[in-house]
């Protein structure tokens, strides 16, 4: 009977000893505390403490990441990665362009080493897409087409788009902004093409009904014909209210907006 109570006894305490080392890795798991800060990020609109969330985020991610090699962390990482670099040096606009682009290059390399399948994963193609677009958008535009990043952009948005996944919609938008603004060089880019632009950026919007795609295919629609449609789309963009899903995207968005509907003299 002893040894019984024992043996229950023994059980029990491996039991507890147990629970508490998974708790505990629980607790101080790197992802899921990322995860829970940046879940934060558009409930928070002050730059400065935004700011610190992201580098908060980001800091956790690279800790998961840089030891685990290519199995050791979930695909959704890397997204979490080009969404913080994304926020921080696009979205608010931090830092200096060399600062931007060493921000860009480094999530690069680590989805390029990350082992996802380049032909099954729509977050290695979505974020290298994302990533290298901008890039390219801090970039000299005759220099980037010729030196391959639009080429890239292309590739990678276009594999998403034909994987169908949750992030489409913003790959469209990507391949849409890439059509239009990149620049037709006879021998180095000639598939560049503003009605392929507002294309895409139709179908984006038919996806999702977001503010920059409503700006991007004002764009497109500006340059195609179509000033009225657009200078309607432009109005409603500067009058539509910031996101809440959406906030720092949003601020973005309106900000470009207004430069916009400023340049082309729309009353």
């Amino acid at each position: 009977m002893k040894k019984t109570r024992t043996i229950i006894v023994l059980t029990v305490m491996i039991l507890l000893f147990v629970s508490d080392v998974q708790a505990k890795d629980t607790a101080v798991n790197p992802v899921s505390q990322a995860d829970a800060i940046l879940a934060k990020i558009n409930s928070v609109t002050d730059v400065k403490e935004a700011v610190k969330l992201l580098d908060s985020a980001d800091a956790l991610y690279k800790k998961a990441v840089e030891p685990a090699g290519k199995d050791g962390v979930p695909e959704n990482v890397y997204y979490q990665l080009a969404k913080c670099a994304n926020y921080k040096y696009h979205h608010m606009d931090i830092g200096t362009v060399d600062e931007k682009k060493k921000a860009y290059a480094d999530v690069i390399a680590l989805i390029e080493k990350s082992g996802l399948d380049p032909e099954k994963s729509e977050v290695y193609n979505y974020c290298l897409g994302l990533m290298w677009a901008r890039k390219g958008d801090i970039s000299d535009l005759f220099e980037s087409a010729s030196n391959g990043i639009a080429d890239k952009i292309k590739k990678y948005s276009e594999k998403t788009i034909a994987l169908d996944g949750p992030n489409k919609p913003a790959a469209l938008i990507v391949l849409g902004r890439l059509h239009w603004k990149a620049p037709n060089i006879p021998f180095v880019i000639t598939w560049p093409d503003k009605n392929k632009a507002k294309k895409l950026l139709q179908e984006a919007l038919a996806l999702e009904d977001t503010n920059i795609a409503k700006l991007f295919l004002a764009d497109a629609m500006n340059d195609t014909g179509e000033k009225e449609k657009a200078a309607v789309l432009f109005k409603e963009v500067l009058a539509a209210p910031v996101s809440a899903e959406l906030y720092w995207q949003d601020v973005k968005t309106k900000k470009m907006c207004e430069t916009r509907i400023k340049e082309l003299g729309i009353k």
